[in-house]
């Protein structure tokens, strides 16, 4: 009887182990599956219990209360509650619920006042803002639109909202805004078919978009986390995403400029002022705060130039280079058909003080192949490539005098497959490609067919920015709609910047426009305006004298 109860022994333990060993095969097995799969098994046969509770602030705007609700069922250290005593508690900054008034901030958002980018209003004030959304007075703005989603936001800034009209979509809010409406979109969605409002307001007024806007902005919604670990959760949750949606290390200047020919009456009014910076006076101040200022330089700059009085063979004293200077030129367009008007020599000196300025150029150069390079300038991450072309000129052959061929200098040579080459490679390695034409003249706000012909589809290749710089009088602004969906924008002519043509109002009249880049991205195209004085000034207009520019222009 012992010995059979030895063998029964004996017998559970063999089975014991064996059921251990298979056990063991199985979990290893197990393990290794999921190990290749990619998973981690030791979560799937222990998870994680959450330990931290979340909760939302009743009055927390939907399109944020989502976002962290996202967040909270993918991560595996938070859940929400309904508790009155959460762990933490997400509300805005202006939010009084809660035990904690104070906290750390989630998010940023920031709204920008717009309107239609053909609209005569430049500027309002707050108060005016306010009571268009909250008043239902539309004594300055017929309706305040919004999109849907943001206006928990609107209505939290203001504490209510009264008669806002409501777009599903940017694409529509677009399509339907007038130029007496106004809307607020958060700052990253901006496009260029909506016109930033200035502010003019003493305390905190100014153009939201300048990168050196620093003052308080009222139209800001702040998201915070409080509680003991709010620190870890707002941490957590941001990852390696932005804090705001107004980063001014993401935001990029560019101001473009039309003809400028230092010579004839030009360089009179330098001499008889004892100036060499009296053109770029009226608008230094304000082109030599962008991040990128460009200008055209049609005639070359020399030590020996004599100007003359008259006449279209043009040149300019090396000493008005210090107009360059005064404006913040980083960039200098070669197209202009007079670079060689006192011959290759002149013109290479011209090219040679303007490096020594320090000053990068395309469009033009030293011979064929410094002509015809790609200029890339790379400000806050974005990459903006400039190429340009001699288009009149080309029309007499690629060795015609005033273009650049062998190791002749002078202008780019203009040809479709050049330009098809070239937009197809600056498209590849830049986030914004800005092709510049000197065209033919034509002393009309409305271009000739024939260069909305060729501007269209240079556009339609993938030009962001097709920019006419040989327009001495402004011509129409347009937006080109490819057939991709994209869109570029079209400026025929920007007319004179210095330069002596008082003999018209056309001629005196001008645009600079100044685009402003999000994150590499165009959300801005600020159309400025100009009136030539004293044969070489050109000075900032508002006003009746600006409506009159703008009303030839716009769309």
């Amino acid at each position: 009887m012992p010995t059979n109860n030895k063998q029964k022994a004996y017998l559970f333990t063999s089975v014991i182990a064996a059921l251990l060993i298979l056990v063991s095969a199985v979990t290893y097995l197990y393990f290794n599956v999921q190990a290749r799969n990619g998973s981690n098994p030791v979560s799937v046969l222990f998870p994680q219990i959450k330990t931290t509770s979340v909760q939302l602030s009743p009055d927390l705007p939907v399109i944020f209360g989502d976002e962290i609700t996202k967040f909270v069922d993918g991560n595996d250290k938070y859940y929400l509650t309904s508790t009155n005593k959460p762990e933490i508690y997400i509300k805005t900054v202006s939010d009084q619920s809660g035990s904690d008034l104070t906290g750390v901030v989630l998010y940023e958002k920031t709204f920008v006042p717009v309107t239609n980018f053909s609209s005569l209003i430049d500027e309002t004030t707050f108060a005016k803002i306010h009571d268009a959304f909250t008043a239902d007075d539309n004594t300055t703005f017929k309706r305040a639109l919004l999109l849907k989603g943001n206006e928990q936001e609107i209505a939290e800034l203001y504490n209510g909202l009264n008669g806002a009209v409501l777009f599903d979509s940017l694409d529509e809010l677009i399509k339907n805004i007038k130029t007496n409406d106004v809307a607020l979109v958060p700052l990253d969605m901006l496009n260029a078919h909506l016109k930033v409002l200035n502010i003019t307001d003493e305390l905190n007024g100014g153009l939201i978009i300048d990168p050196d806007y620093a003052a308080n902005w009222p139209l800001s919604v702040t998201y915070i986390a409080s509680g003991k670990r709010a620190d870890n959760f707002a941490t957590d949750f941001r990852g390696e995403a932005p804090i705001n949606n107004r980063d001014p290390e993401k935001m990029t200047t560019l101001i473009m400029t039309g003809v400028t020919a230092i010579s004839r009456g030009v360089e009179y009014s330098i001499a008889r002022h004892d100036d060499p910076i009296y053109p770029a006076r009226g608008v230094m101040d304000v082109l030599s705060k962008a991040d990128i200022t460009h200008v055209n330089s049609e005639n070359p700059l020399f030590d020996s130039c004599e100007p003359q009085s008259e006449g279209i063979v043009l040149c300019g004293k090396t000493r008005s280079i210090a107009n360059f200077d005064a404006i913040g030129v980083d960039i200098v367009g070669l197209t202009g058909n007079h670079r060689n008007d006192y011959g290759p020599e002149n013109n290479l000196e011209s090219i040679g003080h303007l490096e020594e300025h320090g000053f990068e150029y395309y469009g033009g150069g030293k011979n064929e192949e410094d002509a015809g390079k790609i200029l890339y300038k790379t400000v806050n991450d974005t990459t903006i490539a400039f190429v340009g072309y001699a288009y009149f000129d080309s029309l007499n052959g690629p060795r015609y005098t005033s273009l650049a061929y062998d190791d002749h200098p002078g202008a780019n040579f203009y040809s479709e497959e050049k330009v098809e080459r070239d937009v197809k490679e600056a498209r590849e390695n830049a986030d914004i490609v800005v092709v510049e034409y000197q065209f033919i003249e034509n002393y009309s706000y409305e271009p000739i067919p024939g260069q909305i012909d060729v501007f269209e589809w240079t556009s339609n290749l993938g030009a962001d920015l097709v920019m006419g710089v040989q327009s001495h009088q402004p011509q129409w602004v347009r937006f080109n709609e490819r057939e991709n969906g994209s869109e570029g924008m079209i400026f025929y002519g920007l007319g004179n910047l210095f330069f002596d043509q008082m003999w018209s109002l056309g001629t005196r009249q001008a645009i600079i426009p100044r685009f402003t880049f999000y994150d590499g991205r165009l959300i801005s195209a600020e159309v400025m305006t100009t009136l030539l004085h004293d044969y070489a000034q050109p000075r900032f207009v508002t006003g009746k004298d600006r409506t009159a520019i703008l009303e030839e222009v716009l769309p």
